[in-house]
Order: C-alpha cells, then sequence, then structure tokens
C-alpha cells in the first residue's frame, strides 16, 4: 500500500491520503479487515465497513473509519467517525452502541 497504512489515521481526524489511489487502498484494506454493515441512505439499504481505530485522546470517545459503498458496491465515502456518530448512522441512535455486523463480506 506504498507505505500508507490505515494505522496513520489512528492520531488524526482526517485521511492523510494524497491521491485517489491512497484514498481506494486505505477503502480496500477496511473493506478487507473490517465489519460489514449495513446502513440506510437516501431511503435505501447500502453495505458499508467500519474498522475501530482506537480512542480519541481529547476525550477517550471511540473513533471508527467506515467506507461506504454505492448499489454496485463501489467505494463512495470514507469518513473517520467519533463512536456517537457511527452509531447514529448504523442504528439510527448514538446512544445504541451496537454494529449489527452483516453478511456482506
Amino acid at each position: 500500500m506504498n507505505n500508507y497504512s490505515i494505522n496513520t489515521l489512528l492520531n488524526t481526524e482526517k485521511s492523510n491520503a494524497k491521491t485517489p489511489s491512497e484514498y481506494l487502498a486505505i477503502g480496500r484494506e477496511v473493506i478487507k479487515n473490517g465489519t460489514a454493515v449495513q446502513y440506510s441512505y437516501k431511503n435505501e439499504i447500502r453495505n458499508g465497513y467500519v474498522q475501530y481505530l482506537g480512542n480519541n485522546s481529547k476525550n477517550g470517545n471511540a473513533k471508527f473509519i467506515f467506507v461506504g459503498t454505492n448499489s454496485n458496491g463501489n467505494i463512495t465515502t470514507i469518513h473517520i467517525k467519533s463512536g456517537k456518530d457511527m452509531w447514529k448512522t448504523l442504528n439510527g441512535d448514538p446512544k445504541n452502541k451496537t454494529i449489527y455486523p452483516s453478511k456482506g463480506k
């Protein structure tokens, strides 16, 4: 992966990808090693992938990397999200701290 790893994201809030190929390499790594999930986007169920990155150094809250896909399975977005934002994306409720794996892999 051109000496670029998801581990470089541990202490940042944004991806350090400098090229589209680095961006996609991060997405592919999350798809390979993360947890497949389903989420609702624009009234359709999409497949995504979540990987735990660690805890925020400021407040100790969990942070995740999220890869979203379109209906064709192509990577459409990569975000670093707080646990609260992740759980809201996946469950519609930031207090429901459960990640329900799908059978998408």
